[in-house]
Order: structure tokens, then sequence, then C-alpha cells
């Protein structure tokens, strides 16, 4: 995989207040094609400008992608594994975890998606997320988090607090947010209910719950100091301060949300992406355009 200097920064310019948003629900995506032997499970989601979502389908080992402005499925590239989550990297590439094989598969992006190469990695592999010169992946049996540079070489790895404690149990979706000291990694588990914040060294810097969370799964960053995690259990989706002091809900039932999963946010376009999950079966996923 080549890796070019061009700039996938994960910081979005602070435009809103998720606490005090409007939500306005666009039509769903169908992301059922004519080619799937199963209804689609989407478990991952990027949005690569100007206008092109990219929805992992881990049912039908699948990369699709949607023309945002007919929301319409265009294209589909099929995996030998089974895959489960998508980030951007530098060069028009993107990055697909493959947890069975336990390796990442390396994508270009450029004039039609098409596999370039693909990293192994030291164990099942699932979140994943990048910045510049780093990629970050979760992993699960054992949980444990670790930063590579973009060649899949491990530089740091974190799995125990100070005292040999496990931090993590299932940590399925992480993501990478530009704070006041730095970049810092922010990491959704799904069997503790906990979001874990953690720096690019693999230094444990935080942990927090609260008390109407029933596993967390997806998790983004969408400015002024935000977070937004998907609540699966508790069909809701909640905005989070990075430190986790306050908390609300975004959306719920009343929104069409049950069970939800993987989410993306296109800050230029001010939408939200949602897909809900019934018993590993999600054929749509929810458009939500939010504004002041």
């Amino acid at each position: 995989a080549r890796h070019l200097p061009l700039s996938v920064s994960q910081v979005i310019t602070p435009t809103l207040d998720f606490r005090k948003v409007g939500v306005t629900k666009s039509p769903d995506i169908n992301m059922k094609t004519t080619g799937d032997k199963l209804r689609p499970w989407i478990t991952g989601l990027a949005f690569l400008p100007p206008n092109t979502l990219i929805a992992i389908d881990r049912n039908n080992s699948a990369l699709k992608t949607v023309d945002t402005t007919t929301n319409t499925v265009i294209s589909q590239l099929t995996f030998s594994g089974t895959p489960w989550d998508i980030a951007l990297l530098p060069g028009d590439q993107v990055a697909v975890t493959l947890p069975d094989e336990k390796r990442l598969q390396i994508i270009s992006t450029k004039d039609g998606f098409s596999c370039l190469g693909s990293i192994n990695v030291n164990g099942n592999c699932f979140g994943i997320c990048s910045t510049n010169q780093n990629i970050v992946v979760s992993f699960y049996k054992p949980g444990k988090i670790q930063v590579m540079d973009l060649s899949g070489n491990v530089m740091h790895t974190l799995s125990t607090d100070d005292k040999g404690a496990l931090l993590f149990t299932q940590p399925l979706k992480l993501t990478v947010s530009k704070g006041e000291s730095g970049q810092v990694i922010y990491v959704s588990d799904y069997t503790t209910s906990r979001i874990t914040k953690i720096s690019m060294t693999g230094k444990l810097l935080s942990t927090y719950g609260h008390k109407n969370w029933n596993n967390l799964y997806g998790l983004i960053c969408v400015g002024q100091g935000q977070l937004l995690v998907s609540n699966r259990y508790g069909s809701t989706v909640d905005v989070v301060s990075e430190d986790g002091k306050h908390i609300g809900t975004l959306l719920d039932r009343t929104h069409g949300i049950h069970y939800p999963c993987a989410l993306c946010y296109c800050a230029s376009q001010r939408t939200l992406y949602v897909n809900s999950n019934v018993h590993g079966k999600s054929e749509s996923v929810s458009v939500f355009n939010v504004s002041n």
C-alpha cells in the first residue's frame, strides 16, 4: 500500500452544539443489493468527501458505497473474510478490519474501489480509526488497543491499568479527537458499557459510564468537545462531553432508532448516519439532518 502525504484529519470544525441541535429525519438508505445472500448487517460507516458513504456489510462480507446525492448503493466490493469496521487513510485509501483473518485490508478509493494489500495483526481486530500518521485498532479476546504506524508496525499497546487490571472486555469501536494536550483516543466497550480515554502513547487518562447505558457500540467525535455514542439496548444515540461529565440523548425510539450500531457524521453537510440492528439484521441506514 502506498501512503501519500494527503491529509485526512479527523478533527471536525466545531460548528454545532449537539446538546441543542434540531434533528430532521430524511428517507432511509436501503443497503440491500441484488447480489446479497443474506440480509445486510452494517457494522461500520465512513464518509468520503464529497458525496460517498462507505458501509461495511458484515453479513454479506462486503464494502458498499452509497451516492449520498441519491442515497443509493452504487458499488460493492466483496471480501474473502468477514469485515467489521472501516477508517479513512491518507493517500486515497481506506483500511477495513477482518477479525477472523487477523488482518487489515487496504483499499484504494481512487477511480473505484480496489484491494491494494493487507497488514497482518496479532489478534482479532475490530474497531479502527486513523490520524495522518497512525492507525489505531481495538482487539477482542483479549481486549486491547494498539497504535500502529501506517505500515502496521505496533508502537504502543494498552490492555491493563497501572495495577494490572484489564481495561477492556469487548472494545468494538474507537475514535480519535484532538484535545488541548494533543490527540487522544476514545474507546467504547460493548460489555462494560463504558468509554475509556487514552493517549496516543497508550496511557490511560480516564474511564466513565452512565446508569442508562446498556451495551455501547458506535463512537464518533463531532467537534466542540463532543462525542456521539450508540447505546444499543437503550435504543438511544447519546451526546457525551469528552470528559464524560455531561451526557444527554440526541436520538431515541421516537426518531425510529432501535438498537443503534454504526455511526457516521458529515460536518460539511451536517448529516448524521445511523444504522440500527435487530438480531443481526439491518437493511437500512437512517439519515438525520442536524441544525442549530
